[in-house]
């Protein structure tokens, strides 16, 4: 991807610290990045020579400062960046290069190019770093020629220094690049300069240096003032993606992944820019990045990521350790897309006041979630315009499939959703022979059950607050109960609608129990939510004894079912074995299209605690 020499990435508004930016490279990057609009601070261990840079700058009308400090010094580097940044953009050009060969070099010689070289480069990178993602990102530049002044010695240890930087640069692009700061080198095996013309200008000194290594990157000014502004700013395609480490090779420029033991990198001056999905400045991690640095497919990527797919554990383990270390997930929208299907189930539900209701819908979304399925949960009264509301943004959610609880669904909501091809499952509700597919519990027999529960134990005036009359699940239970009170060769003593509604329960307890010469002995109450408002008039302002005076039943087996407050003798709706099949059944039509109904009914079970009066056989469960 080739640089133009005479680049435009603008940077208004970006603050931009250059080390080493006194002369050379660097003051050409400095003017560069403050040309394109970024608020330059130069910075060098000396301070005249700071002091003139930033005012050559100040003098061409570009925002400039300079502040002297010892890039080798964890202080200094801390005190400064603190105090004048943070900085959106580093560059680091600075370092030392000693005339000396390997067997000239001391320990002294090896401990100041170390020094100047890569503990000034990781001291500057991190101490900004720090800033950046605190900030939100920014761009860490390395500038690091492999010979700078070109001596006649060999240096190898200033070489190796710089090799250090470039390696670090890698290792830091991959750690820091989740947080948003892109770190990148440039790396150069000579840069032509002024100091360096003299040696490009002989012959006989350039055949001598090709005898020793391979000239094989040699960059120009422009051309690196140009990476530099390219790879600060936001118009780079590659500049999406964190963790590739940039460099300057023949005039052009390549993507090069380093050789990390989990990555597999290539060398193409033609890649395509890579089409990250992410929003914001640098992009989010894509299936594609995990794919390379976990040394696998991208499609063993995206079978690691769907539940039920194939794939070994070995691969499975790598590829969850690559992505949770890159912070990646799944695009669900994008895989929606290609697929058609959002794995998104939407629930619609009346009320959670019910704690049977809350138990399930918790129940329903970790089954869901556990098969690889999003969960979106809509509140809806049980009103025709309601419904139609939620069904409108149901199909604007695009989800796979409804599961409805509670609700007391219309034909609407069943056209609707059949006419649109969304599978529809009703959870403890049902719409008779020719309604959707439904699942609930055997409400008819469990009521009858109660009845005779109660019967047997006794009791002779036997009243019901009943469910809502207009809701599958009350008619059902009433029908059960008047039938399993026959049976018993018994009439229904009273009888009220609770609605479903704690305070209506309660003020039907105060109106059936109102005659001290006529009360009931014994109350079904619909559900548990309704039974608990009903055991507290009865004992706190009636002043009854539950079981003495009266037995209560409810229904369910709510959690608080269970307290010692109430002890409530229930039935028990069986919720797993409802939402097990539930789910089932709603996936299978999502997978095979069916548009089959049914209504499929679990039998429960009677939980007898002590808030009835019990059967000479009946046993506590």
């Amino acid at each position: 991807m080739k640089i133009p020499r005479s680049p435009s990435f603008r940077l208004d508004g970006r603050r931009a610290l250059v080390v080493g930016g006194t002369g050379g490279i660097g003051f050409a990057c400095a003017a560069a990045l403050a040309e394109n609009g970024a608020s330059v601070m130069i910075a060098s261990r000396r301070p005249g020579a700071v002091e003139s840079a930033a005012a050559s700058l100040g003098e061409n009308g570009y925002a400039a400062e300079g502040v002297a400090f010892d890039a080798a010094s964890e202080e200094e580097v801390r005190d400064a960046v603190r105090q004048h940044g943070p900085f959106a953009i580093v560059v680091n050009s600075a370092g030392i290069a000693r005339p000396k060969s390997a067997f000239d070099t001391g320990i002294g010689d090896f401990d100041d190019i170390m020094d100047a070289n890569v503990r000034a480069a990781f001291i500057v990178a991190r101490e900004a770093a720090r800033g950046m993602r605190i900030a939100g990102g920014g761009s860490i530049i390395q500038i690091s020629s492999q010979m700078g002044l070109v001596g006649g010695q060999d240096r190898s240890v200033y070489c190796a220094s710089k090799h250090a930087v470039e390696g670090m640069t890698k290792a830091m692009a991959i750690e820091w690049g989740p947080h948003g700061v892109r770190v990148n080198t440039i790396c150069p095996t000579f840069i032509r300069t002024e100091l360096t013309a003299p040696t490009f200008d002989n012959p006989e000194r350039v055949a001598w240096i090709k005898s020793k290594i391979k000239l094989g990157r040699i960059g120009v000014p422009e051309d690196i003032m140009g990476a530099v502004q390219f790879l600060a700013s936001d118009a780079s395609a590659m500049d999406r993606n964190p963790y590739y480490c940039r460099r300057r090779m023949d005039g052009g420029m390549t993507r090069e992944k380093s050789k990390h033991p989990r990555q597999s990198f290539e060398k193409d001056a033609n890649i395509e820019p890579n089409a990250h999905s992410g929003s914001g400045p640098y992009g989010r991690v894509t299936s594609h990045d995990v794919a390379r640095l976990a040394g696998v497919s991208q499609s063993a990527v995206s079978r690691a990521f769907s539940p039920g797919a194939s794939v070994s554990p070995k691969t499975l383990e790598k590829v969850m350790r690559v992505a949770d270390s890159l912070g990646y997930r799944p695009n669900v929208i994008a895989r929606s897309l290609i697929t058609g299907r959002s794995r998104t189930i939407g629930m619609v539900v009346a009320y959670l006041g019910n704690s049977f209701y809350s138990a399930a819908l918790e129940s329903l979304s970790l089954v869901l979630q556990s098969k690889g399925y999003h969960v979106l949960v809509f509140m809806a009264s049980n009103t025709a315009e309601e419904l139609d509301r939620v069904v409108n943004a149901l199909l604007d959610y695009q989800v796979d499939g409804i599961i409805a609880a509670s609700v007391s669904t219309s034909n609407t909501l069943s056209e609707r959703c059949r006419a649109a091809g969304i599978p529809l499952v009703l959870f403890n509700r049902h719409q008779g022979k020719q309604g959707p597919t439904a699942v609930t519990s055997d409400n008819y027999d469990g009521a009858k059950q109660i009845a005779h529960f109660l019967a047997n134990a006794g009791c002779r005036r036997i009243a019901h607050i009943t469910g809502w009359s207009e809701s599958s699940t009350g008619i059902d239970r009433e029908a059960g109960f008047g039938d399993g009170l026959a049976e018993a060769g018994l009439e229904l003593h009273g009888r009220i609608d609770g609605r479903w509604n704690r305070n209506i329960a309660a003020e039907a307890a105060r109106s059936l129990f109102s005659s001290p010469a006529n009360r009931p002995d014994g109350v079904f109450v619909g559900n548990d939510h309704m039974a608990f408002a009903v055991m507290d008039v009865l004992r706190c302002e009636l002043g009854l004894r539950v079981p003495e005076d009266v037995s209560v039943v409810g229904y369910d087996d709510a959690p608080q079912a269970g307290w010692k407050a109430y002890d409530l003798t229930t039935f028990r709706q069986p919720v797993e074995e409802m939402v097990d099949l539930t789910v089932n059944i709603l996936l299978a039509r999502i997978e095979n299209s069916s548009t089959d109904t049914n209504h499929f009914t679990i039998p429960g079970h009677l939980v007898v605690r002590q808030s009835a009066k019990i059967p000479g056989h009946a046993a506590n469960d």
